[in-house]
């Protein structure tokens, strides 16, 4: 675990957890692989959840990295609910046709008793997205359009595993020149809305996070991989400056680290997206050295 990593869990004095332990275990089992890590803030109702960690893997990781996710998920009795073809079709995922993959920790919630869980994304190769979407992704996710995404979008099947519950999850990432598309925009209109479209098309790379429970979050990006040492408009002009802004001056731990924000995530329920104020929920990530 790197040294900024100790120095926040001590400094939010994060206590440790089975869940936590699995993933440091992974992280030092796994350094190899991993390209970078982030710290993840999660802003509710204007209370602050900081035990929140994410682990980045490297494009093209080595063949013992699928061995190390085995054993963390075995760990927790993981089982990917909603999969077609259960394990057999994740282990493929897994160890084939995944670009990288992204591990997470999350802290146990007292308000709503969700228990500490770990997250687990695949970024899936760009095969064929019809095929993906017929075989795999509108089966686990029947919120989709029945018609698969147009373009080349970005497409990453997740999980939140915990004691109590696996929930699946499905992100779908374009680059901002797709958001100029009219085809792009129609798909996504229905799930996120024009004011959705507008933020998304003001950001270097966005996209969507869909939940098994018709939940639908939106993914904005600052500074996303590959470019996050490239200046962009949005680093001066996102309205999500503004409750970042007051986030910071709030807490200065955010503050000491919001030049290296990554991505912000925010529901996409309009009711949620009252700028200047503090949306109801926030999702903040930033690079840790």
């Amino acid at each position: 675990m790197g040294w900024e990593y100790r120095h926040l869990k001590q400094r939010l004095e994060i206590q440790d957890t089975p869940p936590l332990e699995l993933f440091e275990a992974f992280c030092e089992a796994a350094f190899a692989d991993m390209e970078d890590m982030e710290w993840s803030c999660k802003l509710v109702r204007g209370r602050l959840q900081t035990d929140r960690f994410y682990w980045l893997g490297r494009p093209a990781p080595s063949p013992t990295l699928a061995k190390h996710v085995r054993r963390l998920l075995g760990a927790m009795g993981f089982e990917p609910t909603g999969l077609p073809g259960g394990m057999k079709t994740w282990n493929a995922l897994l160890e084939r046709d995944s670009l990288r993959t992204l591990v997470g920790y999350a802290g146990p919630e007292p308000a709503t008793g969700r228990p500490a869980l770990l997250k687990v994304h695949l970024t899936l190769y760009p095969h064929s997205t019809a095929e993906l979407h017929s075989r795999l992704l509108r089966p686990l996710m029947p919120e989709l359009p029945d018609r698969p995404p147009p373009g080349r979008p970005t497409l990453l099947l997740g999980y939140l595993v915990s004691s109590r519950e696996i929930e699946p999850r499905l992100y779908m990432l374009y680059g901002q020149s797709a958001y100029r598309r009219p085809a792009v925009r129609r798909y996504l209109e229905p799930l996120v809305g024009q004011r959705g479209l507008e933020l998304m098309g003001s950001h270097p790379r966005a996209g969507l996070c869909l939940k098994r429970d018709g939940g639908c979050m939106l993914e904005l990006a600052f500074r996303p991989s590959g470019r996050r040492h490239v200046w962009h408009p949005s680093h001066a002009l996102s309205p999500l400056w503004v409750p970042l802004a007051k986030l910071a001056h709030q807490h200065p731990v955010v503050g000491e680290r919001l030049e290296r924000l990554t991505w912000v995530t925010v529901p996409t329920r309009a009711k949620d997206w009252r700028f200047p104020a503090s949306p109801a929920e926030m999702n903040l990530y930033l690079r840790l050295r």
